[in-house]
């Protein structure tokens, strides 16, 4: 089965994306709302905050500091931004799992549990001989080894989740800043 676009006729948005993993399970993706996936990136924010600025200001020396006492930057300190890109891997890993949890949908199978008993004897073999994550689930444990065998399945079926999102005014002017200098340079 060919992956396919299902567009609601009245708005010309997709509705519905059906993609087939490499498995052969079909998932049925209901594209977000720029709205929804904004609120999910901001409960990533709440759950996974930036560390506290503070432990990473130094005293400026004295030749460069315009009071006494002045504190440099935090995102001066590559302690913080190290820091900082450790929490934007985490928010990124949990939106991508949210993303997931949310659009993603089998209709083959209606429930975590219909999904398990559909691989039990797989995944009691597979326990059997492998060694998982304690926090991993016996859902997480059949997803990711038997129906997202593939090596972009979980990617793309993000990807079909959020790709009807609309760019924001913000977006498209810095897209056009960053493509005006690359089209002047070019020869007429």
């Amino acid at each position: 089965m060919a992956n396919e676009l299902k567009v609601d006729t009245t708005e010309g948005r997709p509705s519905v994306v059906i993609y087939e993993c490499m498995s052969g399970e079909i998932f049925h993706i209901s594209p977000l709302s720029l709205p929804t996936l904004r609120a999910i990136q901001l409960k990533a924010q709440d759950i996974y905050p930036y560390p506290d600025k503070a432990p990473y200001q130094i005293p400026d020396p004295a030749e460069v500091a315009f009071t006494e006492g002045q504190m440099s930057k935090a995102e001066d300190n590559p302690e913080y931004v190290e820091a900082c890109k450790a929490v934007d891997k985490e928010r990124g890993q949990w939106v991508d799992k949210a993303v997931f949890n949310y659009a993603a949908r089998m209709p083959k199978y209606p429930t975590e549990d219909t999904l398990i008993a559909a691989y039990e004897s797989k995944l009691k073999a597979l326990k059997e001989i492998a060694v998982f994550d304690e926090t991993d689930t016996d859902y997480d444990i059949v997803l990711l080894n038997f129906v997202l065998t593939g090596n972009a399945d979980y990617s793309t079926i993000i990807r079909l989740a959020v790709q009807a999102v609309a760019l924001t005014a913000e977006e498209i002017s810095n897209g056009i800043r960053f493509f005006r200098p690359r089209i002047s340079r070019q020869p007429a």
